[in-house]
């Protein structure tokens, strides 16, 4: 069980924010938080699709805000100059 969650601790969690940072270094910001926002929904996807969870109703509301947060973030504010 020490091994199973040294591998959870160690790859899926500070080899991915490892990543992260270093795709900081290369592409723009919200790119990278885009990617970081739709993970969970990613994680959610792959464990309906092996049978391993459930829909319901919270899951889609969080999914939906995950998509609103993820929208937000991705569009350009207006600028108004005001003279």
């Amino acid at each position: 069980i020490y091994l199973k969650a040294g591998f959870v601790v160690v790859f899926a969690t500070c080899i991915t924010y490892l990543f992260n940072l270093f795709a900081l270094s290369k592409l723009k910001p919200t790119t990278v938080s885009v990617f970081i926002y739709l993970q969970p929904v990613i994680a959610s996807i792959y464990a309906l699709l092996v049978g391993s969870d459930t829909v319901n109703t919270i899951k889609i509301l969080a999914t939906a805000l995950i998509f609103t947060g993820v929208y937000l973030v991705s569009k350009r504010a207006k600028v108004t100059i005001n003279k």
